[in-house]
């Protein structure tokens, strides 16, 4: 009962934002759409890719770090990954990414160059964040320090810290008409939990809105293109899926997962 009360409580709480301002994520988008993957060092790299990852599926830091080298799918579409959202889960959930357009700013080919440099560097790890001078998987704070040196080096305050880029992410969900339930699907918040988002009205290059379907249930929600799904408005024309937990994904289906890239 007191569990259920609490709960309870803190799906209602508002909160407050930890910051008075947040920065636009074009800054950050725009700045890796202007670098090639396959001319980065290995550090550079990596920070790239773990930045588009989060910008892409919102994920937590924690939940990024623990994932593993045979947690990413590569399909024709793009890719699956999967994640768990707590040390204790033992069911991991599932997120898509599709292929966008501009192959500069790709999160898809950034995780396939990613991995390629993984297999050169440590062919027998199964670890997916590691450096040729660690030993062991880099833990969430060493992740968190490389996404906001990513971020410092496009342009961001340094005062952000690496993860803001979900509060930017929100805010342009917002700004762009998302609801709060909507909002916390993608952020994978509890449903009814109540944000307080920064909304730039003096912003002018915002990114192509999308559609967004019928009521969010609250057993989970698919975000895409089809319309039982709600598509994320920021993304485009990529979408990003959070799958059911109970969803079974046969990986049988998906014979394209391979490192291997022609953009790589």
């Amino acid at each position: 009962m007191i569990s259920l009360t609490m709960k309870e409580i803190s799906a209602n709480k508002v909160i407050k934002p930890r910051y008075s301002t947040i920065w636009k994520i074009e800054t950050l988008l725009k700045f890796e759409e202007q670098r090639t993957p396959t001319k980065l060092t290995p550090n550079e790299l990596l920070r790239r890719t773990l930045a588009l990852l989060q910008v892409y599926t919102t994920m937590r830091t924690t939940e990024i770090a623990s994932m593993r080298r045979e947690d990413v799918v590569f399909t024709k579409e793009g890719m699956l990954i999967q994640y768990k959202k707590k040390k204790a889960e033992k069911r991991k959930k599932w997120r898509a990414i599709h292929f966008i357009r501009n192959k500069s700013g790709c999160p898809v080919i950034t995780m396939k160059c990613w991995i390629k440099t993984l297999d050169l560097m440590l062919p027998h790890s199964n670890a997916l964040w590691r450096t040729p001078t660690y030993q062991k998987p880099l833990a969430p704070a060493t992740l968190r320090k490389r996404i906001k040196e990513e971020l410092i080096a496009s342009g961001v305050p340094i005062s952000f810290g690496s993860n803001t880029i979900r509060h930017a992410v929100t805010t342009r969900l917002r700004a762009r008409g998302a609801s709060i339930q909507q909002t916390n699907l993608l952020t994978d918040h509890a449903i009814h939990k109540q944000l307080i988002s920064f909304e730039d009205s003096q912003q002018k290059e915002i990114l192509p809105y999308g559609w967004f379907g019928p009521k969010p249930e609250r057993s989970g929600l698919v975000l895409g293109n089809k319309p039982e799904y709600v598509e994320s408005p920021f993304i485009t024309p990529s979408q990003c899926y959070v799958f059911l937990p109970q969803t079974d994904i046969d990986l049988s289906q998906h014979p394209s997962n391979s490192p291997t890239c022609m953009d790589c």
